[in-house]
């Protein structure tokens, strides 16, 4: 008799695979390294500062040899997971200078964390002015404003790389695709002078 499907083992999301034949090679390679840095330690002598010099220097070695001893590869298959099984995910923006850090790219980063491809719900962007810079604060109200025209326009056309400032660049191919041209036209423009009326 079949199992029930309830217990079937749920797919993977991720596969990892070592290369052996890679971890072997490796392996050897760093045994000859050893054998070759212990004759020429044992060939010097016992100098005390060239000693622990060399120790050193070997210890350091190993530390950078550790992950090609076990070289992994990875796939993942984000296909597999359903979007209501996606965790809760905050988006921390952290400015201190408006003077060091435009108000204006600090916006576009924190407009473009808030048009990602991830369920509303889930996702939360926090802004953190250490300054308490009165122009970060304004600039903050007029994002929100703009973003709530901006973040419908991105999901609904798909656009690749949310940021407006590269958007309104007059890159094209930013975009996920369909035949919406004229209607992704007349769009786009709405959105622009939303921006402008905003900003006067």
């Amino acid at each position: 008799m079949a199992a029930p499907l309830q217990d079937a083992a749920p797919l993977q999301l991720h596969t990892v695979e070592v290369d052996q034949p890679l971890a072997a090679v490796n392996r050897l390679l760093a045994g000859l390294h050893l054998a070759l840095a212990a004759t020429a330690i044992a060939h010097r002598g016992a100098h005390d500062i060239m000693l622990v010099a060399d120790l050193v220097l070997l210890f350091l070695w190993a530390l950078s040899q550790a992950p090609m001893w076990r070289p992994v590869s990875r796939a993942a298959f984000p296909g597999r997971l359903s979007r209501p099984a996606l965790p809760a995910v905050d988006v921390m923006v952290a400015t201190a200078d408006p003077d060091k850090e435009p108000a204006v790219k600090v916006m576009n980063t924190v407009i473009s964390a808030m048009a990602l491809d991830y369920p509303g719900g889930q996702l939360t962007v926090y802004l953190s002015d250490d300054a308490g810079s009165p122009l970060i604060l304004l600039a903050a109200r007029k994002a929100y404003a703009f973003a709530r025209a901006w973040v419908p326009f991105c999901r609904k056309y798909r656009v690749q790389c949310p940021c407006p400032h590269k958007f309104f660049a007059g890159n094209d191919d930013q975009l996920g695709g369909g035949d919406h041209h004229d209607e992704l036209a007349d769009d786009r423009i709405r959105v622009k002078v939303r921006n402008l009326i905003e900003y006067v």
